[in-house]
């Protein structure tokens, strides 16, 4: 058989170039870190199900965490730069020194904006979009569980023409899509237990906006198809009721 030699771009030579052993090493771990003036440590959570973490994603990861904690530190921060002054012109009583009023006096107008935070008009914003955020949770975890009834009555109704031809093999792959669906359903209404902790802690916040807590009600579990459309029903309500909240606030974007 004759030999025939088949040209290849120098582009195509270069894509089926077997790479070197440095090209293949994987990363050393990343270990990023920023130590807060508490001497408390902020590390980047490492999210191994992604393979191996890049310093890039190591870096977003961390910043993810930083703005949050910067923009709570800021009062807290100006509550502590009061409290020096303070104390020194407490231990100069009856006489403290003039320096430590002065630093009191600038303290204290530095953190006069933060009075604002307990203000129902700076609340209500903060807890309109709270109340949002757990209302798109609760949508979506409404929407899976409707998926999930919709796969249960189809398997419900291929279960009797299973039972009417007698197809054992059928009705033993169904049963157990059957027991799949319930158990991502399981799954789904575990995930309530988590938005109604998080209710919880916005509830004292409510209260000092002058707003009546908002409580998730007990939907039960989805241990049958027949549970299941209860859930749905208790959800529904729920979100409907949680809407009309939202919505007298100003809404959701």
């Amino acid at each position: 058989m004759t030999a025939i030699d088949i040209p290849i771009s120098p582009e195509l030579q270069a894509l089926m170039k077997i790479p070197s052993a440095s090209d293949l090493k994987l990363p050393q771990p990343v270990d990023l870190k920023i130590t807060l003036p508490t001497g408390a440590v902020l590390r980047a959570p490492t999210d191994i199900s992604k393979g191996v973490p890049t310093p890039a994603a190591a870096t977003a990861a961390l910043m993810q965490q930083l703005g949050p904690l910067l923009g709570s530190m800021e009062c807290l921060l100006k509550i502590l730069a009061l409290l020096k002054p303070l104390i020194d012109v407490i231990k100069g009583l009856p006489f403290p020194p003039v320096k430590a009023i002065k630093d009191f006096v600038k303290a204290a107008k530095d953190l006069i904006p933060c009075f604002g935070v307990v203000l129902p008009t700076s609340l209500i914003p903060f807890i309109k979009d709270i109340l949002c955020v757990i209302h798109t949770m609760l949508s979506s975890v409404h929407d899976g569980l409707k998926s999930v009834a919709g796969i249960t009555e189809q398997i419900a109704s291929q279960m009797s023409i299973a039972e009417e031809t007698g197809n054992e093999e059928l009705k033993e792959a169904l049963q157990a899509a059957q027991e799949n669906a319930m158990t991502s359903a399981s799954h789904l209404t575990a995930s309530l237990g988590p938005i109604g902790a998080l209710l919880g802690m916005v509830e004292p916040i409510m209260g000092l906006a002058g707003l009546q807590p908002f409580k998730l009600p007990d939907v039960g579990g989805a241990a049958d198809p027949a549970a299941l459309k209860g859930v749905l029903d208790a959800m529904k309500s729920a979100i409907d009721a949680l809407g009309n909240v939202t919505q007298a606030l100003g809404g959701c974007s």
